[in-house]
């Protein structure tokens, strides 16, 4: 009746509504955290905006004028997490007064920053403003009380459990939401950006073996399992590949009649992938040949050990071991192997540790 009118409230699309939204980074131990990059702190939580539409979190208290990195996690954990460009860390800078806004688009999946205008000196305490940052304007800064449920500039894990969390525990194989693989590889490992060490194939994520069962006594057929487990099993779907060709059963069966060399392959929906070493089977086996002197019909003789040898090699030397009478060859396992920089027993990867 009095003719006002208002502006409606837009009606946001979020499809990570349900879900926690964190903005992780280098900056996390300046505002109170036992290690940067951690996907479970409070202070990295991202509030969803309903008039921008955006997940906004403003940090205040950094290092004045610093550049930090930072990248988008989800519910607690580096799976699917988001950075800028081709998925590298994101940039910001600090103003004057060690602040700043980080903005993440739901729906563009885009990150951001905003800053904020702040100035020290001028007699009002503003946004971003604290007593480390801006002496001015907020004045000498309290000592350190332990037990208000905050991490004070004064105060560790050490010092106050209560305001800063229990200090880690490193090495006894559980990663905690204090640690992360800076400060404790061993039960963190390849979780923090930058210290990714690149591995064989897709192994840091999925890894698996070929379990071939033969169903029948004359061993004339076999059923090929793709036995793989990845990381995050619970949002990754496997696809099993065999000679090529795609399905979502991970086994099948072969006949006699195949009569050719298996090749298979197990990839993962986020593009994780591995293959895994070529497959024969026992009917392409040329029967043994029978000789004077064979011990329970060539089932039992003596082993020529090849450790280290180059394969290449291993297979020039493979006739004349034949008709020298050895039964076969030992070699080193054919894995993905460990390699340590660290000496054990006076050795450098001593040959056990294949």
């Amino acid at each position: 009746p009095d003719g006002s009118t208002s502006t409606p409230t837009p009606t946001c699309s979020n499809p990570y509504q349900n879900r926690i939204v964190r903005a992780s980074g280098d900056y996390q131990t300046e505002l109170g955290s036992t290690a940067s990059w951690l996907a479970t702190e409070e202070n990295s939580l991202m509030r969803f905006d309903a008039t921008s539409c955006l997940y906004l979190l403003t940090l205040t208290g950094l290092t004045p004028n610093k550049a930090y990195q930072w990248k988008v996690t989800f519910d607690n954990s580096w799976a699917n997490s988001l950075g800028c460009g081709n998925g590298s860390n994101c940039q910001f800078s600090t103003n004057t007064a060690g602040a700043i806004e980080l903005v993440f688009n739901p729906i563009s999946k885009q990150l951001s920053n905003r800053p904020l205008t702040t100035v020290c000196g001028n007699e009002k305490r503003e946004l971003g403003e604290r007593c480390r940052t801006c002496l001015a304007d907020c004045g000498q800064c309290p000592p350190a009380v332990c037990g208000y449920g905050k991490c004070e500039d004064a105060e560790t894990c050490e010092s106050c459990s209560s305001g800063c969390g229990k200090c880690p525990v490193c090495d006894d194989g559980t990663c905690q939401s204090n640690e992360n693989h800076q400060t404790c590889s061993q039960d963190c490992p390849n979780e923090l950006p930058g210290c990714y060490q690149p591995s064989y194939q897709g192994y840091p994520t999925l890894v698996g073996y070929a379990d071939i069962i033969y169903t029948a006594t004359d061993r004339r057929t076999a059923d090929v399992c793709l036995e793989a487990k990845h990381r995050y099993a619970d949002t990754v779907k496997l696809t099993y590949f065999f000679d090529g060709v795609a399905q979502e059963n991970k086994c099948k069966r072969y006949t006699s009649s195949y009569t050719d060399i298996l090749q298979t392959a197990v990839t993962g929906s986020d593009g994780s992938a591995f293959e895994l070493p070529e497959i024969d089977f026992i009917w392409n086996a040329k029967p043994i040949a029978s000789r004077s002197g064979d011990y329970r019909n060539g089932q039992k003789g003596a082993v020529a050990e090849m450790f280290g040898w180059p394969h290449n090699d291993i297979k020039q030397e493979c006739e004349f071991l034949s008709k020298a009478g050895y039964l076969s060859v030992q070699l080193f396992p054919v894995h993905e192997q460990l390699l340590s920089t660290q000496s054990f027993e006076d050795a450098i990867n001593p040959w056990y540790f294949m």
